[in-house]
């Protein structure tokens, strides 16, 4: 019993869903609902006999329940099931060594984090900053889906299918959410991030957020991390621009809206030296901010714009030529709006439009010094 329940303690969905395979049951023909997947009932059918899907596998208790004929049962026993409707005598131990080998490549590169970052000084650069990241072991991305039917909320905003596949980003459909690796400018998996559809996340908060799957938690320190910076660096290192927003979906909408891909995005609104130090690894010489149009609590429209100028300076001192994609004129772009995502049309006006960061820094500086007349009578 302590054999069967060490084994089963470690099993995630991946090992499920590639044993599943292995009986014959490929992706296509997985079902999700809430907490659970369901499988054809091969613990007593063939799937030659066309059989339902009854076979449900909860995650929570990680048990099947049949709910045609074979009621409760562990992994072990849908295995022997599995094998004796074929006409096949099976043991337990011989059950025990298939879901064995099935997870040994995964547990043997480890669970989760493959290597354990070493503590780092945020407001200090050290030569062995590389080392900081920690590194996650991939097969947790087989736990989720790619099939486009599931990945249809971001294909519905413009996202083409092939830049989803190109940037693995999945679907969780037991949980309702979107699922997309972060690879570092090394090509590690350095994080993993979801986009929540259940409004209960949304209501708390939880649009985005890091990745929590089988009591681990995939998270990366974005200061650290350019996102879309390795699937794009050729086209970087060619152009030597580096189109910069806030959120990773950003990025694959560029990249959706134009052939060169020439976007990145830095998880936020705050560009660190660890993004420069990237970048001009590429050869970038020039940043094109295109933050988000964020409004602040008193609907001032502008301070997306006082937040673009801050990072702005900062990257002007690391050395960048730097520009601003804005709205100036207020005509397209509503609160929390990138520049992209009204599509490529609006975006190539607002690019057309771009400034450079002294032009927009003298335009501010004379409307600061133009004399606003009193209309108040009695303060006159």
């Amino acid at each position: 019993m302590a054999l069967e329940n060490n084994l089963i303690s470690k099993m995630n969905t991946s090992d499920v869903l590639r044993l599943m395979e292995k009986l014959g049951v490929p992706e296509g023909m997985v079902r999700y609902g809430n907490d659970c997947l369901i499988f054809p009932t091969i613990c007593h059918n063939e799937l030659s006999n066309n059989p339902s899907h009854k076979l449900y596998y909860y995650e929570s208790s990680k048990r099947f329940y049949c709910y045609t004929n074979c009621k409760a049962m562990s992994v072990f026993d849908v295995i022997m099931h599995a094998y004796e409707a074929r006409g096949f005598k099976m043991e337990f131990m011989r059950a025990y060594n298939i879901l064995d080998e099935i997870m040994s490549d995964r547990l043997k590169k480890g669970f989760a984090v493959i290597e354990t970052p070493k503590p780092f000084n945020p407001n200090k650069i050290d030569e062995n900053w590389e080392q900081q990241l920690p590194i996650y072991n991939s097969h947790v991305l087989e736990c989720f889906t790619q099939q486009p039917r599931f990945l249809a909320p971001w294909m519905d905003e413009g996202i083409d299918y092939d830049v989803l596949v190109e940037f693995g980003v999945h679907f969780d459909m037991v949980r309702n959410r979107i699922v997309f690796p972060v690879l570092d400018h090394l090509g590690r998996l350095v994080g993993i991030r979801v986009r929540n559809f259940n409004q209960a996340d949304l209501d708390a908060g939880r649009k985005y957020m890091p990745l929590w799957h089988n009591e681990e938690l995939y998270n990366c320190p974005k200061m650290m991390v350019v996102y879309g910076y390795y699937q794009n660096k050729s086209i970087l290192k060619r152009t030597k621009e580096a189109i910069v927003f806030e959120a990773e979906k950003s990025v694959l909408k560029y990249g959706s809206c134009f052939t060169q891909n020439k976007a990145v995005a830095v998880g936020g609104s705050a560009f660190s030296q660890y993004h420069g130090i990237i970048l001009k690894r590429a050869g970038v010489e020039k940043i094109v901010l295109a933050f988000d149009n964020d409004y602040d609590e008193d609907g001032d429209r502008f301070y997306g714009l006082h937040k673009m100028l801050r990072e702005a300076q900062k990257v002007k001192e690391m050395g960048f030529e730097v520009e601003i994609i804005y709205d100036w004129t207020g005509e397209f772009l509503g609160d929390k709006d990138a520049p992209i995502d009204l599509g490529r049309t609006v975006y190539s006006k607002l690019y057309r439009e771009r400034k450079t960061l002294e032009e927009v820094l003298e335009e501010t500086k004379e409307e600061e010094t133009v004399e606003i007349p009193i209309e108040n009578e009695e303060l006159q």
